[in-house]
């Protein structure tokens, strides 16, 4: 990380299957707390994907790494049903009190999470749990799957669903949390803040960045990658949000929690600090 940094990078990701399960699922925390003290500069870390069986066992101690700047308010918890059978069927090794208990305890991040839809023996009873999951935790995005077999599988011995029932509820899922999606990038409509240029889209003429929450910015301006603009929110879709520069960032605005503004904190207080980059 020392390296890149001197190279110039500013996004770190920490990835894998599943980044919970390092050291045997106990010791994430400690190693991320001991980047955060050890590696200094300008830059912030994006998690990724970690498994509730594996998170429930440490994520009180996760309260301070996500509260370092450094590091994007964002977590990807999959679950992949809302039916404590299927995920039983499923030998995900996880259940749906734990998930929401996370959940729960992180509710001011960015929530992605993942859906399996037409698991062999889903039931319409099975098919509504997940639904009314969805709509329970509101997750900003959702990876929807329709199943397929896998070699070797326990999964691959069971009677699959009919194709088109496959095909019609992983449509439902999908407008459903196309609906969900919206709702939650709509609420950051009026926000500004600090936003990181990530990279150019040449096929849509645009640039790509991210704020403190991980949530994906179109910018149609002339912006250099790598750099933090000051920008404003004045529209969204269901995939991401758009606005305008309305100043590089000379000195950086630290937001202590910058939410939308019918979020938690509607003026989010800031230090100043040395120009960062």
């Amino acid at each position: 990380m020392k390296c890149a940094l001197k190279k110039g990078v500013k996004e770190f990701w920490i990835t894998g299957q599943d980044i919970s399960s390092y050291g045997g699922g106990k010791n994430l925390p400690k190693l991320l707390k001991n980047v955060l003290n050890e590696v200094n500069g300008d830059y912030f870390i994006r998690l990724g994907m970690m498994n509730p069986d594996h998170m429930k066992n440490f994520y009180s101690e996760m309260h301070n790494i996500y509260n370092d700047f450094r590091v994007f308010k964002f977590l990807h918890l999959p679950i992949q049903s809302g039916s404590p059978e299927i995920l039983k069927k499923m030998r995900r090794g996880q259940d749906i009190d734990s998930f929401l208990e996370i959940v729960k305890n992180f509710s001011r991040l960015t929530l992605w999470t993942d859906i399996i839809a037409g698991f062999p023996d889903e039931t319409e009873e099975d098919f509504k749990q997940t639904t009314e999951l969805l709509k329970k935790i509101k997750p900003d995005f959702v990876n929807v799957s329709a199943f397929a077999s896998r070699p070797n599988t326990e999964a691959r011995k069971m009677k699959p669903l009919p194709s088109d029932l496959v095909k019609e509820r992983t449509k439902i899922l999908s407008l459903l949390v196309e609906k969900l999606s919206l709702e939650k990038n709509k609420k950051w409509i009026g926000w500004s803040g600090q936003v990181l240029v990530d990279e150019f889209k040449p096929g849509k003429n645009c640039f790509i960045g991210r704020n403190l929450f991980y949530k994906p910015v179109v910018i149609k301006e002339n912006v250099v990658p790598g750099q933090e603009y000051y920008f404003k929110i004045t529209d969204a879709s269901a995939t991401a949000l758009f606005g305008k520069v309305v100043e590089k960032i000379m000195t950086a605005k630290i937001f202590q929690i910058s939410e939308p503004e019918n979020g938690f904190v509607i003026n989010p207080k800031f230090t100043e600090t040395k120009f960062r980059g």
